[in-house]
Formats: structure tokens, sequence, C-alpha cells
């Protein structure tokens, strides 16, 4: 289990060190703007897809790279307005808003990052005994059928 948990953050490691490297060459960040710890985006089976950087500025979520298995720069997106973080970051509120959305209050597992068809429309799946709830942000929908 430990060396389970060391080869994770070694692989996290180096995909924050890869989005360091890309964001400084490409000048994506600006003033007062950090990364944030790279979390695994899964495919909708569950295998790893890519890495979702957040880049924040104090509580506030303006953009993401998006970075592939092999650590290439697949995209950086801003968002028109910066996002709250927790709406973004914190599984614990995700996981809530999921619920609150489903009218229910037990998820069957952590919410993971994923994508609902389209590798682009990245959103945590969280999947609850009625079905399965996407949260992108504020937004909040349910898996299609």
């Amino acid at each position: 289990m430990a060396a389970d948990s060391r080869k994770e953050d070694e692989r996290i490691g180096a995909a924050l060190a890869a989005a360091g490297q890309h964001a400084s060459h490409a000048a994506l960040l600006v003033v007062g703007e950090t990364l944030a710890t790279p979390i695994p985006i899964l495919d909708p089976s569950g295998g790893f897809d890519s890495w979702f950087v957040p880049i924040v500025a104090g509580d506030v979520l303006p953009a993401y790279l998006r970075l592939s298995a092999e650590l290439g720069l697949v995209s950086c997106s801003r968002f028109g307005r910066p996002q709250d973080c927790k709406a973004w970051l914190d599984p614990l509120a995700i996981t809530k808003r999921a619920l609150e959305h489903a009218g229910t209050s037990h998820a069957l597992a952590p919410p993971v990052l994923s994508f609902d068809s389209v590798p682009a429309r990245i959103a945590w799946r969280v999947v609850l005994a009625s079905g399965t709830i996407f949260v992108a942000g504020e937004t909040v929908y349910r898996a299609r059928p």
C-alpha cells in the first residue's frame, strides 16, 4: 500500500513539474496565480486519461491546464469568470452539491474527475444509487442514459 502511495505521489510530482515547465515556457500564468496539485482525469470506464492541473489565485480557480498521460500540454483553459476553488477542488463540497441536486443523502463512492462523453467536458462524476451525477463547478447534471 505504501509503495502504491509513493508511486502516485511520484506521478503527481511529475505532472506538477511538467505543468510548471509548460506554464513558464508559454507564459500561461499571470501575477498572483500558482499551479495546484494535479488531479487525475479518468475516462468513463475508470481508466487514466489525463491530468487536470488547477491554476489558482487565492480561493478562486481562474484557469487550468490539461496534460496528457505523457505529460504533454493538451490545453490551457480560462473560465469566463473565475470559479470558486471549493466548487472544483473540494471533494466534500462536490459530493454535497451532487446529493442536493439528486435529493438524496448518500453517495456510493467518492467523486472522481472524469468526463461524460467528450474529453473536453471535464466534470466530477458522483455515483449515487439513483444514477450518476456530474458536477462541473456550479453546474450539476445527470448522466445521459
